[in-house]
């Protein structure tokens, strides 16, 4: 009898009208990848697939913003994806850093989800 090993996956995804910037995050911190994708459910499914595996459980940050809470119903459709949507206002708050990229809020977002500090809004 073989059992597959089903590891967690942080994700944080920092959403624009036409990109998301896909940071995920092992459960230690490290970060497995963070790239820029298509805004389309398939490219971050895939991005995450490609770096992370399939037998994987994906819990994934995303700052509430106009278009986002649609990006989340999709990814949330494919089962093994919970995401959260996140409070842009406590998140951009909580950053201690002056650095404002896509790069490094899409891991800050990973890393709140990770350490469970996300403020979220529902």
């Amino acid at each position: 009898m073989s059992s597959v090993a089903t590891q967690s996956v942080f994700v944080g995804l920092d959403y624009h009208s036409a990109s998301v910037q896909v940071c995920a995050m092992a459960g230690d911190g490290r970060v497995l990848m963070n790239q820029s994708c298509a805004n389309d459910w398939r490219a971050v499914v895939g991005a995450v697939q490609r770096h992370c595996g399939q037998a994987t459980h994906i819990q994934a940050a995303i700052e509430s913003c106009c278009g986002a809470a649609d990006l989340a119903d999709e990814l949330i459709g494919r089962g093994e994806w919970s995401v959260n949507l996140a409070h842009a206002g406590y998140v951009s708050r909580m950053k201690q850093s002056p650095d404002k990229t896509d790069y490094s809020d899409a891991r800050m977002l990973a890393d709140l989800q990770r350490v469970g500090y996300l403020p979220r809004v529902w």
